[in-house]
C-alpha cells in the first residue's frame, strides 16, 4: 500500500505529549483485512486536534482486485468545522461557522463553538480584479455581526460560557469573521498558498502564550496599513472555561532633544489593561512566553512603541511595559 501525505516537521518531544496517537483503521466488508495509517507529524505548537490533512491512498498495487482509489480527508483529533448547531441550543438566527474540540489528552467532552447572530455576508469579490486593500488582510470575505465563542460541554450537552469579541475600535457588539481569505497575512487557511484565497481555520488551536498547551486562537482588526489589534482567546485548564486574554502594560513617553538626548515628557508612568493590544499576537515570540518588538509611528507623526511582553501561567495573564520615543520632529 502507498500513500502520500504533505507532512511537515515533527513535534518536539514535550509536544508530543499533547497529540493524540490517532490511527485510522480502515475495514473493508469482505476483504478479510484491515489498513491501517500511522499518525501525521505536526508542526510546532499545534494541536492535533486542527490539522485537516488530505491522503491519496492507493490500494490497487498490493490489493488489485478492490479495484478502488480511496479520497481520504483525514482529521488529525477532530476539528468540527461543519455549519451546524448540531446539539447546541442557540437563539434564532444564530450561525455556527467553526468547532474545535479540546485535545483529549486535555479534556474528554470540551468543544470551542465559534458562531454569530444574524450577520450579514460581505463577500470582496474576485482576487485577481480586486487587490487587497489593508483592513482586507483581517477580513477578506467577511461576516459582519455580533460574534460569540463558546465553550460546549459535549457530555452534558450544555454550554459551560460564551466569549463575546467584539471589534477594538469602538464599542459596538460586533465584528468581521472572513469566510474566504488569503494566507498570506495573519490566518491560517489549509491547503492554499500565498495568493490563493480559501477558508480559514479560524478555531486551529495552538500554543500561543508558551506555556506547553496548544489551546489558543488569535484574531485581527486593522483599520488602515499601520496599527494592528490583535487579542488570543483560549482554554483555561484552572477555570474550566473560554478566556479572553488580558494584557496588563506600564507606559512611558520619552521625547528626544536636541544636546540633551531623551527625556521624560513629565507624564508618570500609567497602567493600563486591555484585551486587545497593537501587534502582540502577530509578532513572533523572542522565545516562549515572552515578545520585544518595536513599532515605527515616526513616518506618521507619532512615536516610536517598544513592547516587551511576557506570559504568566501562575496568573493567566500578560504583563509588560511600553514606552514611546517621540522623535525631535514628532508629536508635542
Amino acid at each position: 500500500m502507498r500513500y502520500w501525505s504533505r507532512q511537515r516537521n515533527k513535534p518536539t518531544r514535550r509536544q508530543m505529549d499533547f497529540v493524540n496517537p490517532n490511527v485510522l483503521i480502515l475495514r473493508f466488508p469482505g476483504a478479510g483485512f484491515p489498513a491501517r495509517f500511522p499518525k501525521l507529524f505536526l508542526p510546532d505548537r499545534v494541536s492535533s486536534d486542527t490539522i485537516v490533512m488530505w491522503k491519496w491512498v492507493s490500494l490497487q498495487r498490493r490489493y488489485p482486485y478492490l479495484g478502488v482509489w480511496a479520497l481520504l480527508l483525514v482529521g488529525v483529533g477532530t476539528q468540527l468545522r461543519a455549519q451546524s448547531s448540531r446539539g447546541v441550543s442557540l437563539p434564532e438566527g444564530a450561525l455556527v461557522i467553526e468547532r474545535a474540540a479540546v485535545p483529549r489528552s486535555v479534556h474528554l467532552d470540551r468543544e470551542m463553538l465559534l458562531w454569530m447572530i444574524a450577520p450579514e455576508k460581505h463577500d470582496r469579490g474576485e482576487l485577481k480584479s480586486n487587490v487587497y486593500s489593508c483592513p482586507e488582510r483581517t477580513q477578506g470575505s467577511f461576516y459582519r455581526g455580533p460574534t460569540r465563542i463558546s465553550l460546549f460541554d459535549t457530555a452534558s450537552q450544555k454550554i459551560i460560557n460564551t466569549i463575546s469579541l467584539k471589534s477594538g475600535f469602538g464599542d459596538a457588539d460586533s465584528f468581521d469573521i472572513p469566510y474566504r481569505i488569503l494566507p498570506d497575512f495573519y490566518y491560517i487557511v489549509p491547503g492554499h498558498t500565498d495568493g490563493s484565497e480559501g477558508k480559514p481555520a479560524l478555531l486551529a488551536l495552538r500554543d500561543i502564550n508558551g506555556d506547553g498547551l496548544p489551546l489558543e486562537v488569535s484574531f485581527f482588526e486593522a483599520e488602515a496599513c499601520m496599527g494592528l489589534l490583535t487579542t488570543t482567546i483560549g482554554y483555561s485548564t484552572k477555570q474550566d472555561k473560554l478566556i479572553q486574554y488580558e494584557v496588563e502594560l506600564r507606559s512611558r513617553t520619552q521625547k528626544i532633544v536636541e544636546g540633551r538626548g531623551m527625556v521624560g515628557t513629565g507624564d508618570a508612568t500609567t497602567k493600563t489593561t486591555a484585551v486587545w493590544v497593537d501587534y502582540l499576537f502577530a509578532e513572533k515570540p523572542s522565545k516562549l512566553g515572552f515578545w520585544s518588538y518595536k513599532i515605527d509611528y515616526t513616518g506618521r507623526g507619532g512615536t516610536q512603541d517598544t513592547y516587551n511582553v511576557h506570559y504568566d501561567p501562575a496568573r493567566g495573564k500578560f504583563f509588560g511595559t511600553l514606552n514611546r520615543l517621540i522623535p525631535p520632529w514628532g508629536v508635542q
